[in-house]
This record gives C-alpha cells, structure tokens and sequence, in this order.
C-alpha cells in the first residue's frame, strides 16, 4: 500500500497493489469508505490516527479500481482484512479514488521546562495544529505525557496557561479512559472535515469565563480557538505539565 499525491509521505491518494503477483498498482473507490477504513489504512501504513480521508482531492489515479465497498470495523490490520466487493468489482471512476490524511508527531509548546507547556500535534500537510478542550481531563492528559515519555500527568489547566497557539484545531472531544498509547488512540471528534475552520464550530460558549479551568502540567495539551478569525477574539486551552 502507498500514499500517493500528498505534500507529505503522511497524505495522499490510497493505491494498493495487485494481489496476484503482476504488482500493478490500483486505487479504491470511495463507495461505503468512512473513517474506520482510514484509521486501518493509517494502521497499516505505520502512521498514526487518520485526520481526514477524502474522495478524489488528491487526483485521479490511473489502471485498475481494485477494491470498492470496503467496510472495516476499525480494528483490522490491513485493509484486506476488511470486507469488500471482490477485488476488481467496482461500479467507480477514477474521480472517486480515495484518499488519507494520517496524523503525526505530538510536542509541548511554550513551558518553561521540556515537560510541560502547550500540546500540539502535526498531520500530514505538516502543520501543527491544536486541540480543543472539550471534554478533555485527567485521563486524556496522562496519555499525552506517557505518550512523550513522560510519567503521568502532574495537572492540567485551561485558558491558554502556556499562550496561545496559531494555525488550525485539529480535534476536539478528546475522550480516553487512561490506557491508551496515543493521544490518536482515543475517541476524538475532528473539528473540520475539511480541514477548515468555519466561525460557527466556535460560537459555543467562547465568551464564558466561568467554564472550568485545567491544569496540566509536565506534556501539555492545548485547546484553543484560532486566530484564523478575525471576528473571534477568545479562545480555550488546556494544558499539562506531566511527573518527569
């Protein structure tokens, strides 16, 4: 399997290769295709929780349509694993090739120390983002300072206690129970499907001070509101600092 068409090696069009030897490289078409098929894709390819996946936005692949209705639970280790129509049974064109957005690399930003300070996570067109502290708590913020080698999570704060971030939010909801090796392995919402940040994803409670404060601290997580918009001047943060 290879990502092909992206800026980065992390994103591009899926191709897979013929399964009975020749070694031809083929697409998938996106009929049924959702977020479990890309979370075994990303899986499979080494790379981390997937972003986004798309249909067509990373050009149009040539040769055959291998694999069409594709329908993974999420778990499998390859997209093989997963059911389908027989390979090469497709009712495609090339205009609806699937492709993957994976996620990346996770650091601190802005602490006074390696251990803490504001958590950022890259994807794959390489821009750090943040992430929006809804729903966000202990348990989420231990897995982030396990995650970056640290020991468990000292306190997490909120309000942007490590400044505030730039560039896009990239999930939001972040919900684990503890004992997850990523931060990506937990049950998350992804702010845009697009990639975008529309002014409405915010218009919840942005002005509320009184919303509850977190503090972490030794690997910070970050939830914020972008300043992509100009007419929002607020924003949410959650930080860590974790036990080193």
């Amino acid at each position: 399997m290879r990502l092909v068409g992206g800026a980065t090696e992390y994103e591009g069009r899926v191709e897979i290769q013929n399964s009975d030897g020749t070694g031809q490289w083929g697409t998938i078409c996106d009929d049924d295709f959702d977020l479990n098929d890309a979370r075994v894709v990303c899986r499979q390819l080494g790379y981390g929780f997937p972003l986004q996946y798309t249909s067509g936005v990373f050009g149009e692949g040539s040769g055959s349509i291998w694999l069409d209705d594709v329908q993974c639970e999420g778990d499998e280790e390859t997209l093989l694993d997963c059911p389908s129509n027989d390979w090469g049974e497709h009712d495609c064109g090339h205009y609806e090739d699937v492709g993957v957005i994976c996620s990346m690399e996770v650091r601190l930003v802005g602490g006074s120390s390696a251990n803490e300070g504001r958590v950022e996570i890259r994807i794959g067109n390489g821009e750090w983002g943040t992430i929006c502290d809804d729903s966000f708590d202990i348990n989420a913020a231990n897995v982030v300072c396990r995650q970056l080698g640290y020991g468990n999570a000292a306190s997490y704060e909120g309000w942007a206690y490590f400044g505030q971030g730039t560039g896009s939010i990239w999930l939001d909801d972040v919900e684990c129970d503890g004992d997850e090796e990523t931060l990506l392995d937990c049950s998350s919402g992804v702010v845009s499907a697009d990639l975008t940040l529309p002014g409405e994803v915010f218009s919840e409670d942005l002005n509320d001070r009184n919303s509850p404060r977190y503090r972490m601290l030794a690997g910070t997580l970050e939830s914020e509101v972008s300043k992509a918009f100009e007419d929002i001047s607020t924003f949410r943060q959650a930080t860590v600092k974790s036990f080193r």
